[in-house]
């Protein structure tokens, strides 16, 4: 068997820690996250991570998940901040 299909499994489970762990940074910034609108914030920024300008999307997904943290009525300084956070954590 392959690798990649060893792997397969383990991918819906790594979108779900990953999800939690922005949800968890939000949290500690003082931000009560609503799931649904946390869960739309971090499917635009997980396709910002699919465009690949510069090595590991840097700037990609810092600079277009605060934004979109933000159109989902999250502060811009905490979303800035959870940003960093998670992006430090995951």
């Amino acid at each position: 068997m392959s690798s990649v299909r060893r792997q397969q499994p383990a991918i819906p489970g790594n979108w779900l820690l990953d999800f939690f762990a922005l949800l968890a940074a939000l949290a500690a910034v003082g931000v009560p996250p609503r799931p649904a609108l946390v869960l739309l914030a971090y499917v635009v920024a997980a396709l910002l991570g699919m465009i690949l300008f510069t090595p590991g999307c840097l700037g990609l997904v810092e600079a277009g998940l605060p934004r979109t943290l933000a159109m989902a009525g999250i502060g811009a300084g905490e979303a800035s901040l959870a940003t960093l956070a998670y992006r430090i954590a995951a």
